[in-house]
């Protein structure tokens, strides 16, 4: 039995565009992904909307870089990461962020963002 469990999906759009580095021989590309959650207060319906730092290592990084754009649709799905550092200012600084093992894009390149649950065509994904 295992003893505990570490995994995050989320369905969001990506904020600015990508950031890809390569690190140690590595692959890395960064972005953010906003979710926004649909609720009801009293009488009205309330927007609320949380942003995700994402990480994605290795062939997967280099091959989604020149695809992933601000504004498409995506699911993401790995685990949250705590890292740590020391400040500039010798305080420990903190950041949260999702390690991704799974990038699917659910929106095809240039097509409009929609909230219509439209998943738009993958046929000529780089992978």
């Amino acid at each position: 039995m295992a003893n505990g469990l570490n995994k995050v999906m989320l369905i969001g759009n990506i904020g600015k565009q990508p950031e890809y580095k390569q690190i140690n021989n590595s692959d890395l590309l960064e972005f953010s992904v906003a979710t926004t959650e649909r609720f009801k207060s009293g009488d009205e319906y309330k927007e609320a909307t949380e942003w995700h730092n994402v990480s994605l290592w290795g062939k997967n990084a280099s091959a989604l870089s020149s695809w992933l754009t601000s504004g498409m649709k995506v699911y993401v799905e790995g685990s949250i990461k705590t890292r740590s550092w020391e400040g500039t200012d010798g305080e420990k600084k903190y950041r949260t962020g999702i390690t991704a093992r799974n990038v699917i894009v659910l929106t095809s390149k240039g097509t409009p963002r929609s909230d219509s649950g439209n998943q738009g065509g993958n046929d000529d994904m780089p992978f």
